[in-house]
């Protein structure tokens, strides 16, 4: 009793013994060590080891407390009475701490080193024993351990505490507030780590560090940012040397969020904070720490597009919080330049996730391109061994590139596609980089569709030629794209020579094909064959047929199988061909040899036969009267090989037949009548070219001598039953075959042309005519009159014609006014030459043609107006219009006396128009009349 209260001092000790005491008490109840089975094993829950094990363990706590300075060496009362104890006093923060004093090996402990601190015998006991995250974040937050993480065993023992926990219990299971807790220790614990470089045991520390906040971040991966924001907090105002790597520790730690799609804008905020800490600290970093920043920021640069729309809405488009991924990429690239500058090595892993980043946006295609290209010469600059990647993100690039553009705006980065274009055949070439064919084929593909030019084709047969020092895998279908691209480059060029140079372009290429043993298919051939088409139609018919038939050698060599296209294809160039001047019977026999050979294979489509049908129209044209005969046993094979109920083939064939009139067949109407009455039983609708076409062959039965005028009637009640009105082509066909058929003597013609005209004027007929249609129908009257013999009337009645046209609104045409002012000359009377004088003075000076003075000088001539037939003929050459030979020739018969031969003679002569040998007969035979007339005259001497 005298120690308990003898002065301030022994009131000091019992106020600490009641404290050691109350302890005791909370050792026996604490729930914290005995409620779960999971946190202490049985045998160690029970009270026969906690409390009533011996009263040495009552000695060894009570030097502890001495050792901690918390009682005096003083016995206690005996602790198996401990329940009649209540605690009169608040709990100590390090309560935790002495409950895991472990009496053996603290009373040992304390015995060998008085200096060992009570917080590391306490986590030593931790260690040996199993518990809870619950305690052992109480433990790590205990006041008493707090103040002693100077020491790094109580470091490495707490973390070693928090990877045992951790690793022996799922993480998932554990409660967020207990995670959040721990996570914020550890970060404390790795800051202090990260920031002391003089600890003994640091690597051993960062490496418990790092898996405790590894199995945390798996629990839940938001931790991640907790983790680097704890860490970041303890950097600032630190030096630089000490702050880059605790930037480095933090930035490893976002990458996780960054995978896990998780707080992407904060963690974006955070990084572009730490990347400006770093380029304000001195100092070089690392070849592992700027992987490990480019990664990060690669993370950044390669979100998806729906990702950023959904964090820029969940951030309302907060400036602050928007995740530019171009700006991620151009400080990406900004750090390989630094990186290679001071002579580091990029791993190959950057590249290839740099160049996914490129590729991960369609946005600012250009931009990107323009960036890439940049990184690739700087590659090269610094001489960086580059992936396979590398080239491919230049090729897609520059494709999307061009798909954004229209055709007509490709201009704009026509010099960035150069430089893309010259980029990729350097890599491929003297890289020996392998790029992706498929992608390379279409972009050399779209390249020629949006810039045709010899740059591309040039590329193409570049890449070609090299292929074999390259690790190009050539295949038949880049082959095509470089053939289509010299095809497409000069499908709009009308140059003979530069058609010709891309043919032997083509031909180069086959050979280098054949070199790398790359066989053409019909792909191939058919691209050829649309080239060769373009050389025809310049005129060069016969080259291009010679050339085709070099085609259908290589054809024969590959074994290549003919289709459909390929044979519409060759069919259309031996009809152009033929057009052009080209042997007619070879082209209808290449043809046939194309056909003939489908035919073996495949039945016939409309279009196949159609293309057929027209080159045998076109040989029928030229003469060849072998065509009728091909062409009908081709429709006959058709009809039989298939059901289609199309008309396109019909009317080819009528066509055809209209072509053959005169040359293989006589009556063309009594041929292509029947053909179109059996294919109308078959289930074909005639339309409205069918019947035209049926027009045009009665017109060629007319010029050929056969009545036609007749048949078209019955073709107009045909039409009626079919509910098919006549368009303006079949009223122009009906009123050119009354002309010819008037012009041959058939005194029904202008009759019929008349009530057609009718059925116009008075809206029968819902057709609007032109000035053919007025022109036919003028051709018929004037013919018609001079058949029947009556002229009078013939100009004034022309001239109710042309009042006509204006009603409705139709313009004259040059070849109105001279068949007007020609009536005239039919007429022959003064009154109508008179007339048709002021006409042709009221004709606008542009529609004044060398036919319609022609046609006055020859009404004037009716009517014995000769010196004014001389005065049209000054006006004409002083006019601008100069005189041809049969308005000279005209002249000439106008010459009644020499002066006036002379005077045409002149005229001629001043004009530079040469007398050819018509018109020199014709001169010597006036000449020699108007000798006779002179001789016939009296003489001066015999008038006397």
């Amino acid at each position: 009793r005298s120690w308990l209260f003898s002065g301030s001092g022994g009131l000091r000790s019992f106020v600490a013994m009641l404290q050691l005491c109350s302890l005791l008490l909370l050792l026996s109840s604490c729930p914290l060590l005995h409620s779960s089975a999971a946190f202490v094993p049985a045998a160690t829950a029970t009270t026969d080891r906690w409390w009533f094990g011996s009263e040495r363990y009552c000695r060894s706590l009570r030097r502890v407390a001495v050792a901690h300075g918390t009682c005096t060496m003083r016995s206690s009362a005996n602790s198996r009475n401990h329940g009649r104890w209540k605690n009169r006093f608040t709990k100590e923060k390090h309560e935790c701490v002495l409950q895991l004093m472990d009496d053996e090996s603290m009373l040992l402990s304390s015995e060998k080193d008085a200096n060992l601190d009570v917080s590391d015998l306490a986590l030593q006991r931790g260690l040996h024993s199993k518990t809870n995250l619950t305690v052992w974040n109480q433990i790590a937050s205990d006041r008493v351990l707090r103040s002693c993480l100077r020491n790094e065993e109580s470091i490495k023992a707490l973390l070693t505490g928090y990877y045992k926990i951790l690793s022996s219990l799922p993480a998932r299971r554990l409660e967020r507030t207990h995670l959040v807790r721990a996570t914020s220790i550890v970060a404390e614990l790795s800051s202090i780590a990260v920031l002391n470089v003089s600890l003994k045991q640091r690597a051993v520390i960062l490496k418990l560090a790092a898996g405790s906040r590894e199995m945390l971040v798996v629990s839940d991966v938001r931790l991640s940012f907790l983790y680097a924001s704890s860490v970041l907090s303890k950097l600032r105002g630190l030096p630089d040397h000490e702050t880059k790597e605790g930037i480095m520790h933090v930035l490893t730690m976002l990458r996780p969020m960054v995978s896990a799609d998780q707080d992407i804008a904060r963690c974006f905020s955070l990084t572009k904070a730490l990347v400006e800490m770093l380029g304000r600290i001195d100092g070089r970093l690392s070849n592992r720490e700027y992987n490990q920043i480019l990664q990060l920021l690669l993370k950044f640069a390669s979100i998806r597009e729906d990702r950023v729309q959904a964090v820029s809405a969940e951030t309302k488009n907060s400036s602050s919080s928007r995740i530019d991924r171009m700006q991620a990429l151009i400080k990406c690239c900004g750090l390989i330049d630094q990186m290679l500058h001071e002579s580091l090595r990029v791993d190959e892993s950057i590249q290839e996730i740099l160049c996914e980043a490129f590729l991960v946006a369609n946005d600012q295609i250009k931009e990107r391109l323009e960036i890439a290209l940049g990184v690739m010469e700087t590659f090269e600059r610094f001489q960086v061994t580059t992936v396979d990647m590398c080239v491919n993100v230049i090729v897609r690039l520059a494709r999307r590139l061009l798909e954004q553009y229209e055709e007509s705006d490709v201009s704009q980065v026509a010099g960035l596609i150069e430089r893309a274009m010259n980029r990729i055949r350097k890599m491929i070439i003297e890289d020996k980089l392998k790029p992706d064919v498929i992608s390379l084929t279409q972009l050399i593909d779209t390249a020629g569709r949006h810039v045709p030019g010899q740059g591309i084709v040039e590329l193409g047969c570049f890449l070609l030629e090299n292929a074999g020092a390259s690790k190009i895998p050539l295949d038949v279908i880049l082959c095509n794209v470089l053939v289509n691209n010299i095809v497409r480059g000069q499908s709009q060029v009308d140059r003979e020579e530069a058609i010709r140079m891309s043919i032997f372009e083509v031909k180069d290429l086959l050979y280098v094909m054949q070199d790398k043993s790359v066989t053409p298919d019909i792909y191939t051939v058919t691209m050829i064959i649309g080239l060769l088409k373009r050389f025809a139609s310049v005129g060069r018919g016969d080259e291009a047929m010679k050339e085709a038939d070099w085609v259908l050698t290589m054809m024969d060599r590959f074994d290549i199988a003919i289709n459909d296209v390929f044979a519409r294809q060759y069919a259309d160039l031996c009809s152009t061909s033929c057009g052009q001047g080209a042997d007619a019977l070879l082209c209808l026999k290449l043809s046939s040899y194309i056909f003939d050979k489908l035919w073996e294979t495949q039945p016939l489509c409309n279009a196949t036969i159609t293309s057929y049908l027209q080159v045998c129209c076109e040989t029928a044209s030229r003469g060849v009267r072998l065509s009728l005969k091909r062409g009908r046993s081709a429709f006959d094979l058709y009809v039989r090989g298939t059901t289609s109920t199309a008309v396109e083939p019909l009317n080819s064939l009528l066509d055809l037949i209209a072509r053959s009139v005169g040359r293989s067949v006589q009556d063309g109407f009594a041929l292509a009548l029947p053909l179109a009455e059996l294919e109308r039983e078959r289930g074909v609708q005639l339309d409205i070219v069918s019947f035209n076409t049926l027009i045009k062959v009665c017109v060629k039965d007319i010029a050929s001598g056969h009545k036609g005028i007749s048949n078209i009637l019955v073709l107009l009640r045909e039409m009626s039953k079919a509910n098919i009105d006549p368009d303006l082509i079949s009223v122009n066909s009906i009123l050119n075959a009354c002309s010819k058929s008037a012009a041959a003597g058939n005194p029904y013609a202008f009759p019929a042309a008349s009530r057609i005209a009718q059925m116009i004027f008075n809206g029968s007929l819902p057709v609007q005519p032109d000035d053919f249609s007025f022109n036919s129908l003028l051709h018929t009257f004037q013919a018609h009159a001079k058949l029947t013999g009556r002229t009078a009337g013939c100009f004034a009645y022309c001239r109710e014609i042309l009042s006509i046209m204006d009603e409705m609104g139709v313009p004259p045409t040059a070849p109105t006014f001279a068949l007007i002012i020609s009536s005239s000359e039919i007429e022959g009377t003064p009154d109508a030459v008179d007339s048709s004088l002021a006409m042709f003075h009221s004709v606008p000076q542009k529609l004044k043609t060398r036919q319609t003075f022609m046609a006055m000088m020859k009404s004037l001539m009716k009517v014995g107006r000769n010196s004014e037939v001389m005065e049209l003929l000054d006006e004409s050459a002083s006019s601008g219009l100069k005189p041809n030979v049969y308005m000279y020739s005209a002249a000439f018969k106008a010459c009644k006396t020499a002066d006036s031969l002379k005077w045409v003679l002149d005229h001629m002569a001043k004009n530079r128009v040469e007398l050819n040998a018509n018109l020199r007969r014709q001169v010597d035979k006036i000449s020699q009349s108007l000798r006779l007339q002179q001789r016939s005259l009296p003489s001066d001497h015999q008038m006397d």
